[in-house]
């Protein structure tokens, strides 16, 4: 949870309004979780609720929030909703409570939006951005099918992110004219490991170390070791084996 005093522009007033969004349902407790209006992301902070309500608060009402003098955030009013409730009664609407409305957003725009009985934003498509967006609050999305392919494709980026990325498969094939990989740690582990190129080139700061039962290197034309010192020990016989071997 972020703290007020380093998230929060602090003036020289003792106190401040400023609306927000509520994040998560009120709490029993009579607390709830809002993040602050403003440019940026903003920092979510817990508040007292002490406006009088109806109903309790609910994630996506738009409030207004007080601080005092002790750095505590109250919230004092009930703006509004922040995902608008379908006010024609023509809007579809499925039995369980489901709807479907036109909404105006931020910038003014009319998208039209689909929220679950919870009242939860599932889907929302701009018109004039062309984007569609799903959207889950609370839980997991799975994408499955017992007979046939799921094909993700783009004209453009397509952009994956997240804590953790997991793949299993029988196969994994990439195709790409160029990739690049930027890690900080890297290991593979693999039974076997195939490699073939035109070119290969590596370069390495420090160490390169290889550690392996056997070793054989196969070249067919020149092979060519520079360095300005070396080391050859072997424990056993070491043998060097050619029509001519120059020395010095």
């Amino acid at each position: 949870m972020n703290s007020i005093a380093s998230a929060l522009p602090l003036s020289s007033e003792k106190s401040f309004f400023n609306p927000a969004h509520v994040v998560e349902d009120e709490r029993d407790d009579g607390t709830v979780l809002v993040r602050m209006e403003g440019p940026g992301p903003g920092s979510i902070f817990q508040a007292h609720v002490a406006a009088w309500r109806t109903a309790p608060l609910a994630a996506g009402d738009r409030v207004l929030v007080a601080r005092n003098p002790s750095q505590e955030l109250y919230v004092i009013g009930r703006l509004g909703p922040f995902r608008p409730e379908p006010q024609s009664p023509a809007a579809p609407r499925a039995d369980d409570g489901a709807c479907a409305v036109l909404a105006q957003s931020e910038k003014e725009r009319r998208v039209l939006q689909v929220y679950s009985p919870r009242k939860e934003l599932v889907f929302e498509y701009d018109p004039v951005q062309g984007k569609a967006r799903v959207n889950i609050s609370r839980g997991s999305l799975e994408l499955s099918t017992e007979d046939g392919d799921i094909e993700l494709r783009s004209a453009r980026d397509v952009r994956i992110g997240g804590r953790a990325i997991e793949m299993n498969s029988h196969q994994i094939q990439i195709k790409a004219a160029s990739a690049r990989w930027i890690l900080e740690h890297m290991e593979t582990l693999a039974g076997t490991v195939v490699e073939k190129a035109r070119n290969a080139y590596r370069t390495v700061e420090q160490l390169t170390q290889l550690k392996t039962g056997r070793l054989r290197t196969l070249v067919d034309q020149t092979c060519q070791f520079k360095s300005r010192k070396a080391f050859f020990k072997s424990d056993e016989d070491f043998k060097i084996k050619g029509e001519k071997i120059h020395l010095g």
